[in-house]
């Protein structure tokens, strides 16, 4: 059975408006361990990752490896931690990961 690996690599989770960026949250944690402890999914991988965005202020990203089958339509959710308050994206805003 082919298959493909999905990598992503996430610099911050960002909410964007044409007048600039808003930091959702940050991936600075100590170890993978402090990672996986805050953020959860079924079939993926969660890895620190040192790869991050030019002009990121942080030093760490998220990054997510997911096998993949190429016979049907899959998806994976990803739990994180709950927001300190409710955020509303807004129609002139996009969420970038």
């Amino acid at each position: 059975m082919k298959g493909i690996w999905g990598i992503m690599l996430c610099c911050n989770c960002l909410a964007a408006t044409v007048c600039g960026q808003t930091v959702i949250f940050d991936f600075e944690y100590p170890s993978n361990e402090d990672l996986r402890a805050a953020w959860h999914s079924g079939l993926a991988t969660l890895h620190l990752s040192a790869d991050v965005c030019p002009g990121s202020k942080g030093s760490h990203s998220l990054r997510i490896e997911r096998f993949f089958s190429t016979n049907s339509l899959q998806s994976e959710t990803i739990i994180g931690p709950v927001l300190d308050q409710p955020m509303a994206i807004l129609t002139n805003q996009c969420l970038a990961v």
